[in-house]
């Protein structure tokens, strides 16, 4: 994220987010965390592209929220999945699976960790086209207490 110039940006909004469990915790329960974090994530995307004021204004062409992602593991299963949110036909925000990863499972770890990487590559080059819409945030130059 340094390297793109927005890891200042990533700290507050990030493309993904994570949940993990326990491995005796049913699968649901963590589903439905990982909604509410996206739909609060979702919802933090929304406020800073400015997309109510722009629909507010009438605006021809106005942004959208970019694909949001969850990242899951329980034990030795991690999955990713995409943030479809409410719409006027499906009124609860749903999760769609992209892709599923046993480590427990033997000679899959490089394959594994090789889409690992190019998730979160994508995820950083995603942030590195958002930039320009996203306002810098404001920095507040602090008084050194031990001057």
């Amino acid at each position: 994220m340094k390297d793109g110039q927005v890891s200042h940006l990533w700290a507050r909004l990030p493309l993904f987010t994570t949940v993990t469990w326990n491995v005796k915790v049913h699968s649901s329960v963590g589903e439905e965390e990982l909604v509410r974090k996206l739909t609060d994530l979702y919802n933090a995307w929304y406020d800073a592209l400015g997309i109510q004021e722009a629909e507010e204004r009438g605006d021809v062409i106005t942004r959208e929220v970019p694909t949001l992602y969850g990242v899951t593991a329980s034990h030795t299963v991690m999955a990713f999945v995409s943030f479809a949110p409410p719409t006027y036909g499906e009124k609860k925000a749903r999760l769609r699976l992209i892709a599923m990863f046993d480590f427990g499972k033997d000679g899959y770890d490089v394959w594994h960790s090789l889409a690992i990487a190019i998730f979160v590559t994508h995820c950083r080059n995603r942030m590195i086209q958002l930039r320009e819409w996203l306002p810098e945030p404001e920095q507040i130059a602090l008084e050194d207490p031990d001057l």
